[in-house]
């Protein structure tokens, strides 16, 4: 999580802390004391705890998706070192290496990771030794115009996004419900 996120999530919660401080303070006080407020005054702070209440929650369920995926990444990534590294012992000093590698490369061009690793042996091959020899260690990009066969093409779809696009729209039809 960057700064922005936990800025955004701090400030979200101070607004929600506030408001419910507040509203106690109204249904505690006495009318003598001279705090009324009207109901369509706290149906409306009403409102506002809950808009900030979605709005977290919408964030950290973002925040949790893209936890997900990256950990479905790392999880594919591993088992394709697991697969590889017997064969590229020679390339690699040990897996971690090879697992850098990748990431690096998945980074810089989006790799079909599934795909990959349910590749057939030549093929398989072809992009694990492609991006031991053809990525730059300090740019972390891959040089020599290597593009590896399990790319992701411009036309092919992309699932994550997709999941992301699915969960943005829930969350959108979520806050444009009227909860009261």
């Amino acid at each position: 999580m960057n700064n922005a996120d936990l800025t955004l999530q701090t400030g979200i919660l101070l607004s929600v802390t506030k408001h419910a401080q507040l509203m106690k303070e109204i249904v505690a006080a006495e009318p003598e004391k001279g705090m009324s407020i009207s109901i369509a005054e706290l149906k409306l702070l009403q409102k506002q705890i809950l808009k900030d209440v979605k709005t977290l929650n919408a964030h950290l369920l973002e925040e949790k998706f893209l936890v997900e995926q990256a950990k479905k990444e790392l999880d594919l990534i591993s088992q394709i070192v697991k697969r590889g590294f017997s064969v590229m012992r020679e390339c690699y000093v040990s897996t971690i290496d090879m697992f850098m590698d990748i990431e690096y490369a998945h980074r810089d061009c989006p790799l079909n990771l599934q795909k990959w690793l349910d590749a057939d042996g030549a093929n398989f091959f072809h992009d694990a030794y492609g991006i031991h020899k053809n990525l730059n260690r300090k740019t972390k990009k891959l040089d020599n115009c290597f593009v590896p066969r399990y790319a992701k093409q411009d036309n092919e779809p992309d699932l994550i996004e997709d999941d992301r696009a699915y969960n943005q729209d829930l969350i959108q039809r979520a806050n444009d419900e009227d909860m009261l």
